[in-house]
């Protein structure tokens, strides 16, 4: 019986893998972080794998971005980026035990917005369209935002961070706060505004061309004091004769005169 209880633990023992070489786990690798992995442009990264069983080499393709660099014995991922890169796959190759696992890896780089600016002061006015107002930035936006609000009729495009519109209210001049916003980071610019009232309308100018005629006489005595139109130094010319538009009768120096001449012969 002591024979039979020994050999059962025997078999028990080696069914368990105790004392003895037991077949080696399959290594499986992993990073840490999300997918991707927002990398920012000067901001040091460190990425660690995660190992279930033994490797002794790494190595990654494509070559990682401009300022990272993968540690061949301990598969760390670190460095500063130093370009933005768009979001790509990095396959880490990991060797050891006669194995060989990959990994692929999401990596992107970003770089926070800076350097933003606009044309400033800015003079508006009431019922004039404003010319767009494009900012100037470096970096990758997800997003604009004003503060305080802007002036009646005045809007910021929260995409492309373009102001824009027509003023419909007066406002003194005042400091406006736009922020350009990612997930690396943000900037502000702080743009000054005026709006100034419309111009005062100017009035229309009435005037009577019909009655605005003129007829000038030359005058000498005449016995018992009267008065007569002398006779012009030149004839008048035909061409100076045209047709009064509104009463019918030929209207000029000459026309007139003659019909002078006939009422004071009557």
């Amino acid at each position: 019986m002591r024979r039979v209880g020994a050999l059962m633990a025997v078999c028990a023992l080696a069914a368990c893998g105790v004392g003895g070489q037991g077949s080696p786990a399959p290594p499986k690798l992993s990073y840490n972080g999300s997918t991707p992995f927002p990398a920012v442009v000067g901001e040091a990264i460190a990425l660690t794998p995660a190992v279930l069983g033994r490797v002794d080499q790494y190595t990654v393709t494509p070559a990682l971005p401009s300022g990272l660099s993968l540690n061949p014995r301990s598969g760390v991922i670190s460095g500063t980026p130093t370009q933005p890169s768009a979001p790509a796959i990095f396959v880490v190759n990991a060797n050891g035990a006669g194995v060989r696992i990959t990994f692929p890896l999401v990596l992107s780089v970003t770089e926070p917005p800076h350097g933003l600016t606009y044309v400033s002061p800015v003079n508006a006015t009431v019922g004039a369209a404003l010319a767009p107002l494009n900012p100037s930035i470096a970096g990758s936006v997800d997003h604009y935002t004003v503060s305080p609000l802007l002036p009646p009729g005045i809007v910021l495009n929260g995409s492309s961070g373009i102001l824009s519109g027509t003023p419909t209210q007066a406002r003194g001049v005042a400091p406006y706060t736009i922020t350009a916003n990612s997930l690396a980071g943000n900037t502000r610019f702080i743009l000054l505004l005026t709006v100034t009232p419309a111009p005062p309308r100017a009035l229309p100018k009435h005037g009577n061309g019909i009655l605005a005629r003129r007829l000038t006489f030359a005058s000498a005595p005449l016995p018992g004091g009267a008065r007569t139109p002398a006779e012009p130094a030149t004839p008048f010319p035909e061409s100076s004769c045209s047709q009064d538009a509104i009463f019918g009768k030929r209207s000029c120096k000459r026309c007139a005169y003659a019909r002078q001449i006939r009422r004071w012969k009557r």
